[in-house]
């Protein structure tokens, strides 16, 4: 009888474990896989609400932990965080025979397990590679893609770029975004829950806001934030703000974040279980900031997005996006389009919601034991 075929997914955060859950769940599932769990980062962190226990109430067994110094959001602090993992990693596969490393989009944690996986003659099968964004995270998600051996894309043009720096087309496969699976606005009983449960009646218009710092202006990311927050206050909105990721420049954003609760002018979440993020996403009367989940998910709902600042620059996006500068009045300008947007015939651009389907379907076809496949040659 012919063995399951071993995967890991290393996960170091909030974001990356609620899109991926699905296709983890369905790999689970699958007769032909093994599905083995690495938990790092944010996910073990009090200031970043320990997101561990989401993890393990998922039903999924956690494998390893590696505790890295998450809390120091210096530059310096990123780098000893990706060697670290890099470090645990390898230390894990050299223990552990693995058929495959899977991992998501452009986190240094990311980066740090494709390392180890390179070194350790492990393949590497890489979602969402081939997107363009800002911050270090451009060139973090082309690193792993120039590592990788598989590519699961979200959309053609990301299909295209990749075969444009070297990767084989015969290894690039366009599965959609894995955060669009399982998407639905919520029935009125459920929405109506989920408002009161983060402070917000039942028909009252709120905004959410969640603004992560870009690391190359971690300087500026408190006065960025505070001209978002600024903009707002010309609009009679309830904002419901969401504490940053962990990157360099986290703490001037939650010190801006703090100081305008303890003036009573915003309701703030440490963190939000997804499926709330995903309702309260459905239900605002915009999302502000600069999260992949405005650029990917907020168009299924129909939900405008006020993009602000460099994180999402260049990224493929559909007609629901106003993008601006940090600066309060080019905010309020996107602002206003957002407010008189009409989502009528609005197409979400990062394709159908079956990745998880694909995802699966492409391990457990793949030879991962294949020489030919690990013996990765670029094709230009």
């Amino acid at each position: 009888m012919t063995r399951s075929k071993r995967i890991v997914y290393l996960t170091g955060t909030r974001a990356d474990f609620g899109l991926m859950l699905p296709t983890l769940r369905a790999i689970d599932q699958s007769p032909r896989l093994e599905l083995r769990l690495i938990v790092t980062g944010m996910h073990l962190s009090d200031r970043f609400g320990r997101t561990e226990r989401e993890v393990s109430a998922s039903g999924l067994a956690v494998d390893r932990t590696i505790p890295v110094p998450i809390d120091n959001d210096s530059g310096h602090g990123m780098g000893l965080s990706a060697g670290l993992i890099t470090c645990g990693v390898a230390d894990y596969l050299a223990e552990n025979c693995c058929d495959a490393l899977l991992l998501l989009g452009d986190r240094g944690e990311m980066l740090g397990a494709a390392t180890a996986a390179l070194f350790a003659d492990v393949p590497i099968v890489h979602v969402a590679g081939g997107d363009r964004s800002g911050s270090v995270d451009e060139s973090i998600r082309h690193a792993i893609s120039k590592l990788a051996h598989i590519h699961c894309v979200s959309n053609d043009d990301a299909r295209q770029r990749l075969i444009r720096m070297g990767e084989d087309p015969d290894r690039i496969f366009d599965v959609g975004a894995p955060g669009l699976v399982g998407l639905a606005a919520p029935d009125r009983a459920t929405a109506v829950t989920v408002r009161n449960r983060y402070g917000v009646t039942e028909d009252e218009p709120f905004v959410l806001l969640l603004f992560h710092p870009v690391v190359q202006q971690a300087a500026e990311a408190g006065v960025q934030w505070r001209a978002i927050f600024d903009a707002l206050a010309d609009h009679p909105f309830r904002c419901v703000a969401l504490m940053p990721n962990a990157d360099h420049g986290t703490t001037a954003i939650r010190n801006e974040i703090e100081s305008m609760q303890d003036a009573g002018r915003l309701a703030v979440i440490d963190h939000m279980p997804r499926a709330d993020y995903l309702a309260m996403l459905a239900e605002c009367r915009f999302l502000i900031g600069n999260s992949s989940s405005g650029i990917v998910e907020a168009a299924t709902f129909g939900t405008p997005v006020v993009n602000v600042g460099e994180r999402q620059v260049g990224r493929l996006r559909s007609a629901n996006i106003f993008d601006a500068p940090p600066e309060r009045d080019a905010i309020g300008r996107a602002i206003a389009k957002a407010i008189t947007f009409d989502s009528h015939g609005l197409r979400n651009v990062y394709g159908e919601p079956h990745a998880d389907v694909r995802i699966c379907e492409i391990l457990e076809k793949t030879d991962f034991s294949d020489p030919a496949l690990r013996m990765k040659v670029n094709a230009y």
